[in-house]
C-alpha cells in the first residue's frame, strides 16, 4: 500500500507526476519512458539511470534547478527531501523574525553530491545555508551544482571533520544557525548495508527502486544510532548556537533509542517533536529538539500515518497427541515457557486461571526464524570439525559438537560474534552499545492458552514491533512445530 496520502499536506508529489507529460516535454526523459498496451507511460524504477533522469527532470520542471547527479552516487528521493524541507518550514513557524526569509540560515550536515536540501531550501524559501560533507568527491559536485544555479552567495560549502559532526563547523562559521538538518548514514558496516532488507516483513512489498548509495553515503562506524548520539552530545555543548536541531532517522528501532536519549535529558532539552516522512512504499522519521524555552516544538503539526488497530488473535487447536507434555493447560504452559526461554523471549504472566492463561511476550530479536538454516550450519560445523588437526582447537570443537540443541549452539556463536563486534566498535562506548541492543522490540504480543469444552486452543495476538504482524504467524508456526 502506498503511503502517498500520508505525505506532508503541502507536498506537491502527493499526486504523482504524470510520466506521459514529462516524456512529451523533456526529450532526455523520453529515452527512459515506456508505454504499455493500455497507453500508460512508466519507467523502470530498478534502473538507476532512469531514476537519475526522473529526479533531475522533476527538479528542473518543478523548481527550476539544474542538478547533476554522479552515476556512482545516491539518487535523492525528491518527495522525501521535500517532506523534510516542509517540516522545517513548520518548525520555523514557532520562531519570530522581523524579516524572515533574509535572516534564516540553516546548517546541512552531510549534504551529498547533489546538495539537495540547500538548493530546495533557498529556491523555495530564500534560506541561506552552510552545507558540509566529509567526502571530497561529493563536495566537488555539490559546489558545481551550487554554481550551476547561481547560489554561491546563499550557500557555503565546507568540508567537515571526521572528529566532529557539527561542533567544528559552527566554530569555524562564527555564527548562529536557525536550524540544522541531517540525513545520516544508516548502516554500521558493509554486511549490514548488504543485508538490510533480509529481515523485511513479508507483508511489506519488495523495494520498487534499485537506488543503492555508495559506502561513504550509507556507512558510518556504529551506524546511525552512534552517529546521532554523537550529534546529540555535541548539541549539548553548542546549545543555543542552533535554535532547532533536527535529523532524519532511517530505522524505527533507532528512533526509539534516540528519543529516549533526549527524554533522559529533559532538564536541558526544552522541547522535542517527532514526525513521519511518508512517501511511496518508504517511511522515514524526523526528530527535532531545542534548548530555547520560547520555541514550543511539541505544538508543531506532525504528519503521521494512523496507527494500526489491534488485531484479532490467530491460533490453532492443540492436538491431543503431544510429544512434550500432557494434554492440560498447566502442562502445556510449562512446555511453552521452556520454549520461550530457549528462544530468549522475555514474558510476563498477565492472567492465570483454570481455563485461561495469558502471557505478554516482548522479543528483542528474531530467534525463531531460519531454524533449518541453523541446523544445517550446525551439521556443517560438526562435519568440518573432524578435519581439524590442532589439538587445542579440536578439543574445543569436540566439546561444542556435543551440544545437542542447534539453537543453543547458534546463540552461543551469535553472542561471541556480538562481543567481538562490540570490541571493534571505534566510536561506540560500551553504554551506547548496550542501550542500542535494547532499543526497540521486534515483536510484542499476547499468548493465550484457552480451554474450551474438551479442547485447548493456543493463540497469539499482535500488539506491535518492528517486524510487523507477519512475525506473529512465524512464531505461531514455530510453536506449533515444537508442541505438536
Amino acid at each position: 500500500m502506498t503511503l502517498n496520502k500520508y505525505m506532508h499536506p503541502r507536498n506537491i508529489y502527493r499526486t504523482p507526476p504524470c510520466f506521459k507529460d514529462l516524456a512529451a516535454n523533456y526529450p532526455e526523459f523520453r529515452k527512459y519512458a515506456v508505454q504499455d498496451l493500455t497507453g500508460k507511460v512508466h519507467i523502470d524504477f530498478k534502473d538507476t539511470a532512469a531514476l537519475r533522469m526522473l529526479t533531475t527532470t522533476l527538479l528542473l520542471k518543478d523548481f527550476n534547478l539544474k542538478v547533476e547527479i554522479p552515476a556512482e552516487r545516491l539518487v535523492p528521493t525528491l518527495p522525501l527531501r521535500l517532506n523534510y524541507i516542509l517540516w522545517i518550514e513548520d518548525l520555523l513557524n514557532g520562531v519570530t523574525y522581523e524579516s524572515r526569509k533574509e535572516l534564516i540560515c540553516g546548517l546541512d550536515i552531510g549534504t551529498g553530491s547533489t546538495c539537495i536540501y540547500p538548493l530546495l531550501g533557498h529556491r523555495m524559501n530564500g534560506w541561506k545555508f552552510w552545507a558540509t560533507d566529509s567526502d571530497d568527491d561529493a563536495l566537488v559536485y555539490a559546489e558545481m551544482n551550487v554554481r550551476n544555479n547561481n547560489m554561491q552567495e546563499a550557500i557555503t560549502i565546507m568540508k567537515s571533520s571526521d572528529s566532529s559532526i557539527i561542533k567544528q563547523t559552527i566554530e569555524k562559521s562564527d555564527r548562529e544557525f536557525d536550524f540544522m538538518m541531517c540525513n545520516p548514514p544508516f548502516f554500521k558496516d558493509d554486511e549490514e548495508a548488504n543485508t538490510g532488507n533480509k529481515g523485511r516483513s513479508r507483508s511489506r512489498p519488495s523495494p520498487r527502486a534499485c537506488n543503492r548509495p555508495c559506502a561513504e553515503e550509507a556507512i558510518t562506524d556504529g551506524g546511525e544510532v552512534t552517529f546521532v548520539t554523537k550529534m546529540i552530545q555535541e548539541s549539548f555543548e553548542l546549545r543555543g548556537k542552533v535554535k532547532i536541531y533536527t535529523t532524519m532517522i532511517g530505522k524505527k528501532k533507532s528512533l526509539a533509542f534516540v528519543r529516549r536519549k533526549l527524554q533522559e535529558a529533559s532538564g536541558d532539552v526544552c522541547s522535542l517533536t517527532v514526525t513521519e516522512f511518508c512517501q511511496g512504499h518508504t517511511m522515514r522519521w524526523g526528530i527535532a529538539w531545542t534548548f530555547q524555552p520560547e520555541i514550543l516544538l511539541n505544538k508543531v503539526f506532525a504528519t503521521k500515518k494512523p496507527k494500526e488497530k489491534a488485531t484479532r488473535p490467530v491460533g490453532f487447536i492443540v492436538p491431543r497427541q503431544l510429544q512434550l507434555c500432557n494434554y492440560c493447560i498447566q502442562s502445556l504452559l510449562q512446555t511453552i515457557e521452556n520454549i520461550l526461554k530457549d528462544l530468549e523471549i522475555p514474558f510476563i504472566k498477565v492472567k492465570v486461571e483454570e481455563n485461561v492463561i495469558a502471557l505478554r511476550l516482548t522479543a528483542n530479536s528474531n530467534s525463531w526464524s531460519h531454524q533449518r538454516r541453523k541446523r544445517r550450519a550446525l551439521k556443517h560445523f560438526k562435519s568440518n570439525e573432524l578435519s581439524e588437526t590442532t589439538s587445542d582447537v579440536s578439543s574445543t570443537l569436540i566439546k561444542r559438537a556435543k551440544v545437542d540443541n542447534a539453537d543453543s549452539f547458534l546463540k552461543f556463536q551469535t553472542k561471541d560474534r556480538a562481543q567481538e563486534l562490540a570490541k571493534n566498535a571505534v566510536n561506540a562506548s560500551q553504554s551506547t552499545a548496550t542501550d542500542a541492543n535494547k532499543m526497540d522490540s521486534v515483536l510484542e504480543c499476547f499468548l493465550f492458552l484457552r480451554r474450551i469444552s474438551e479442547n485447548i486452543i493456543l493463540e497469539l495476538q499482535w500488539l506491535g514491533g518492528s517486524l510487523g504482524k507477519d512475525a506473529v504467524y512465524q512464531l505461531l508456526q514455530f510453536l506449533k512445530n515444537k508442541v505438536v
